[in-house]
């Protein structure tokens, strides 16, 4: 018998080992980077509002407080957004990095080190070292898919830490409610089981969920009221106004804002700067956490949108093909590197001024290309479900049908409620057609993969 095809894959092994430690340093090379190029954790107005209930622990429900809670828990480490960079970045390189280590340890040399190059895309890092709940929503459900997809858990304790990992990306988005559904699948089913069995099994881990939520949301951390959704509701109100309606406005705006009409007569379909942050006639004050006032508001916004539904039509649609870019220069990417005066006040470092202006400039060169637009991973999403309903009697296609589910239904509440065409609403959504790529790929490699040769005798 001939040992020679043994010894040889054993040094094949041995190499597959070594390129794979040193793709282990590269990638924590590039994270070192990135720490540089985002320090100390690039910081928006929202940021800002969660850092300071992050030190206070109080908070309110205009910001979902689960990631201000873990803000805080992570302080007595860095007072500022050092930790939670650190754990950002981790967990961004983390995710490619045992993408690499699949289809390279598979003989799919080629497929990975696209991956590994696909961490530098524009569209993936732009967003890993700022400090929003879009990120915190998008990463560790990038992480349970990888590990749901490609490594498939086979321990009720690796389960049930998946599941957290999922709910906390749910707590922290509230557009996420039904997203999560399709996740949790990926979780839970195996080819062996019956889908009424998954599907009972994911709708017991979606109640839990709730429970969940309650304990934690209602009972541990208690934040005052805030309602997320009142700049949405004046917007809508300013929009309708805009395309010829005649909305209802409600007493309790009116009284606080005594030019109300030329103060939402500033409207802009994808902005709501334009009214409420950035008005020449005054920012519109909302009481967020007046429920009466909020009752009025809803009211008022029920009214009018039932009473102009064409103008709100127009409005929404408006809305909508700003979001996804269509017609638009260019979108929101890393916004400012900071915001000085906030930053100032809440004690935060300056960033690192070359490193920094790097990795801004980095999405914005790239910021006219059909990847930097909305559109362009809405038809994204729709092409990973056709394909995915095509192979729907195969794993392939169900982890496709899940990941195109999950990210149309992260995005469809932005369409309905959204306040700002922002392009880091997308994140998860790049995330989705990205691993729905990598899949196709990696099935195509694996058909076109040579037959295995028989060892001699």
């Amino acid at each position: 018998m001939n040992d020679r095809p043994l010894l040889n894959l054993s040094g094949q092994a041995k190499r597959d080992r070594s390129i794979i430690l040193a793709a282990f340093f590269g990638f924590v090379f590039l994270a070192i980077l990135a720490w540089f190029g985002f320090y100390p954790g690039t910081m928006s107005p929202d940021s800002y509002e969660q850092y300071e209930q992050a030190k206070s622990f109080r908070f309110d429900a205009h910001h979902p407080p689960a990631m201000a809670a873990l803000w805080s828990a992570l302080l007595p480490i860095k007072d500022g957004p050092q930790p939670m960079l650190i754990l950002q970045i981790g967990l961004y390189f983390t995710c490619w990095f045992l993408l690499f280590k699949t289809f390279w340890s598979s003989g799919q040399h080629r497929l990975a080190i696209a991956v590994g190059l696909c961490s530098l895309a524009p569209f993936c890092l732009n967003f890993v070292g700022v400090i929003w709940k879009d990120v915190h929503n998008a990463l560790p459900w990038f992480f349970v898919a990888i590990i749901a997809i490609f490594f498939p858990p086979k321990t009720k304790l690796s389960i049930v830490l998946l599941l957290v990992a999922l709910w906390y990306g749910w707590m922290v988005r509230g557009n996420a409610i039904l997203a999560v559904l399709p996740l949790i699948f990926l979780v839970l089913h195996r080819t062996e089981r019956k889908m009424i069995t998954t599907g009972g099994m994911v709708a017991i881990a979606f109640a839990l969920f709730f429970v969940g939520k309650t304990i934690v949301h209602d009972v541990m951390l208690q934040p005052s009221h805030s309602d997320p959704y009142s700049r949405a509701m004046v917007h809508d109100l300013a929009g309708i106004r805009h395309y010829g309606g005649n909305p209802t406005l409600p007493p309790t705006l009116v009284s606080d804002n005594p030019q109300l009409e030329r103060q939402l007569s500033h409207y802009e379909p994808g902005d709501i700067k334009s009214i409420l942050f950035e008005n020449p006639d005054g920012n519109i004050l909302l009481r967020k956490s007046d429920p009466d006032a909020m009752v009025d508001l809803r009211s008022a916004w029920l009214a009018s949108v039932t009473g102009n539904p064409l103008a709100y039509a127009r409005h929404r649609l408006a809305f909508s093909l700003d979001f996804v870019h269509v017609f638009r220069g260019r979108g929101y990417y890393l916004r400012e590197i900071h915001f000085p005066e906030p930053a100032k006040e809440a004690g935060v470092p300056t960033a690192y001024l070359m490193p920094s202006k790097i990795m801004q400039g980095w999405p914005l060169f790239w910021e006219r290309w059909p990847f930097m637009q909305g559109w362009f991973w809405v038809l994204g999403l729709i092409g990973l479900g056709i394909v995915g309903f095509r192979l729907r009697t195969v794993s392939d296609g169900q982890n496709l049908l899940a990941l195109s589910s999950s990210g149309i239904l992260y995005l469809g509440p932005h369409f309905v409620f959204g306040q700002a065409a922002d392009f880091r609403y997308f994140y998860w959504a790049i995330f989705c057609v990205i691993l729905g790529a990598i899949i196709l790929l990696a099935s195509r490699s694996r058909k076109r993969a040579p037959e295995a040769i028989q060892s001699p005798s």
